[in-house]
């Protein structure tokens, strides 16, 4: 039944859609060289609508028949709906969530805005010497990290803002000794580390980061000239973030008398240094390439300071939800409980995922940033076969009884189809058989728009 709702969406949907054209075959020899007036070939677009329609659909049931009861499917080519099993059914996104964060962050933020980390003190140095503390106040940049970082990475992210770098600029600015402490200021956004209905586990396993304003090497203990043997979750971001500052100018022959701290810069201090995010474009693009979830945090917390009053997870959680609705977008049933799809109590539907990539479009920043087969991401290892490989573009996600894929797929003849998919197995694991039925769905797309033949769009035969 639930194949033959998509089947019936899909015609109705593809009846106002545009189809390509294609080239006619050549006419057999001694058929006058031309195409009859009254042939089939010589029908209108409408004709061939509904038969397209129901080559997709016809084609795309067997997958989506393989999907668990909880289960959503949307396949969008532009505004016409080719696949709509359980659309409106809002369902666990895990990290699909990403979707929906990357588009309120382009959006709010701006692609081109930059997250600055700014060190300030109470006055110009004299002499190469700052009387007093050094701020290091956080701007929010979740990618600041030292070299030693990267190779304590299964995978390490790009792009990175080099904090060896910043050390070098303050040297290079004539810095020679800090009479006080490194101090680091976190105060743009809350001290909340973790989303309550985060398990405890999730910073423990480095899936997340506490999180901070203020962040050096996504908060784990790597040392800013070794990287140490076992890093583990760091309790006091900032505090860390000074830490390392100050090992890292001190290795550069910069005095700093006091031991680091934690605390806020006064309005009356002064800029001495400051070193810029990658833009917002580019984070995005790292979050759901490599599926970030830190990243996508404090996105969030970004927004609700930009536009909320306040750097908040909640303050930033309200905002996406009123853009969301402000676009006009499908948003029954919607619950936003954090950024990153870490949380169950996340709910997204195929349709807004759907329209969210359709919004941006094949081609815009969103879509740019997913993962690709075969190459660095969480798509490295699926995907990588020739029918695929260069066609798909997409943002897993995963977590113990959910999997979900949505993103872009070119088909054969060169159609951009954006697609949604998200999969709930309750009391059963989600593994490689539900991921396995995802690439499924995606190779029976393949070949659309499937064009009718002459047959198809010719008078029934007539029967004896």
């Amino acid at each position: 039944m639930l194949a033959l709702a998509a089947v019936t969406l899909a015609a109705v949907a593809l009846l106002t859609a545009p189809v390509p054209q294609v080239a006619e075959p050549p006419e057999r020899a001694g058929s006058g060289g031309g195409t009859a007036v009254l042939s089939a070939r010589r029908g209108p677009a409408w004709t061939a609508r509904p038969v397209a329609a129901r080559n997709v659909a016809a084609s795309a049931a067997p997958a989506l028949g393989a999907f668990p009861a909880d289960a959503c499917v949307v396949v969008r080519d532009g505004p016409a709906v080719l696949v709509d099993l359980n659309g409106a059914t809002p369902l666990v996104p895990a990290s699909n969530m990403k979707v929906v964060t990357a588009a309120a962050a382009l959006a709010i933020l701006g692609p081109d805005t930059r997250l600055t980390t700014t060190f300030r003190a109470g006055a110009p140095p004299v002499g190469g010497t700052v009387t007093g503390d050094l701020w290091m106040v956080g701007g929010g940049d979740p990618l600041v990290a030292t070299g030693t970082y990267a190779p304590t990475q299964s995978s390490p992210t790009t792009p990175v803002t080099s904090l060896e770098v910043a050390a070098d600029a303050l040297v290079a600015g004539g810095l020679r000794r800090v009479t006080g402490s490194v101090v680091g200021d976190e105060s743009r956004y809350d001290t909340e580390r973790a989303r309550p209905s985060w398990p405890d586990r999730f910073v423990r396993d480095r899936q997340v980061a506490n999180l901070s304003a203020l962040m050096v090497n996504d908060a784990w203990s790597v040392g800013a000239l070794q990287p140490g043997p076992d890093p583990s979750p760091v309790g006091e971001p900032a505090l860390y973030a000074a830490a390392i500052l100050t090992e890292l100018l001190r290795a550069r022959g910069v005095a700093v008398d006091g031991p680091p701290v934690v605390g806020v810069a006064p309005p009356t201090t002064v800029v001495v240094g400051e070193v810029p995010s990658a833009t917002v474009a580019e984070i995005v693009g790292e979050m759901l390439t490599f599926s970030d979830n830190t990243t996508a945090e404090l996105l969030v917390k970004e927004i609700g300071r930009v536009a909320g009053g306040t750097g908040t997870s909640d303050a930033g959680l309200a905002v996406m939800r009123r853009w969301l609705d402000e676009q006009g977008l499908p948003t029954g049933g919607v619950v936003l409980a954090d950024g990153s799809g870490l949380s169950a109590d996340n709910r997204l539907t195929c349709g807004l995922l759907a329209a969210l990539l359709v919004r941006s479009g094949p081609d815009g920043t969103l879509a740019n940033g997913l993962a690709r087969p075969g190459r660095p991401g969480t798509l490295s290892r699926r995907l990588r076969e020739d029918d695929v490989r260069e066609r798909v573009r997409a943002k897993t996600g995963s977590l113990n009884s959910v999997r979900s894929l949505s993103g872009w797929l070119t088909t054969v003849p060169g159609r951009p189809v954006a697609f949604a998919m998200l999969a709930n197995t309750g009391a059963r694991a989600a593994g490689e058989d539900d991921e396995a039925v995802e690439e499924s769905l995606l190779r029976t797309l393949l070949a659309y728009p499937q064009t009718p033949t002459p047959d198809q769009l010719g008078p029934s035969p007539a029967r004896g």
